[in-house]
């Protein structure tokens, strides 16, 4: 099949299964980058497109380790399991879980865990949250045939950070702060930053440390 019909293919598959919000040229980007043999292709992040945020790529390796995409600001799901989810814990209480790609340095997972749980406050109606101290695990999933077509399912490793956050309408002592005004410094924050290949491939290397090959 040629180049042309590949990309015809790939649109194709998108306008199904992409949101509207993603352009057509991103997807004709996707669509080329597949038809020349898999090259790596960022795609942008947006608080404001899920698909789109904790987008992890895959990378080239670096002393053993994969170096991609650090994590974006966004909701985990099925298809893209990095970003932030949380459940409740009981009334007012929260888990609020982030969960980064290999190559995304611990402190960046930390800033999306507190830029989620000062959002949910924004979202929830409670001016003020309290975040206890965040708890830091791995995850480490070995590499495995598929049964679909899709071909080898590549190994999983990520970094997971948890918080637990308290919410109130009123402060009730100095140790709460205030739910917008974080959300909206941290998102921020997580915008501008840019992740060094040093710090990305440090990242890594460790993860690989803690997982195996």
């Amino acid at each position: 099949m040629s180049r042309h019909a590949l990309t015809l293919a790939a649109l194709t598959l998108a306008r199904r299964y992409v949101p509207h919000g993603v352009t057509a040229a991103l997807v004709l980007g996707v669509g080329v980058a597949a038809c020349s043999g898999g090259a790596e292709t960022s795609l942008p992040s947006s608080s404001g497109s899920p698909l789109l945020s904790g987008v992890s790529s895959g990378g080239v390796s670096v002393g053993g380790a994969a170096v991609g995409a650090v994590t974006g600001y966004g909701a985990a799901n099925a298809f893209i399991t990095t970003g932030y989810s949380e459940r409740e814990i009981e009334p007012d209480r929260m888990l609020v879980r982030a969960k980064g790609s290999a190559s995304t340095p611990v402190a960046r997972i930390e800033k999306i865990a507190l830029a989620r749980a000062a959002e949910i406050g924004v979202e929830t109606g409670k001016p003020y949250f309290k975040a206890g101290p965040p708890t830091q695990s791995v995850s480490c999933k070995a590499a495995k045939d598929a049964v679909h077509k899709s071909g080898n399912v590549p190994a999983e490793r990520n970094t997971i950070v948890e918080i637990d956050v308290t919410y109130a309408k009123r402060a009730p002592d100095p140790s709460y702060q205030a739910s917008s005004g974080v959300h909206n410094a941290l998102v921020a924050e997580l915008a501008s930053d840019v992740v060094s290949p040093e710090a990305k491939s440090a990242a890594a290397a460790a993860m690989l440390a803690q997982c195996g090959k």
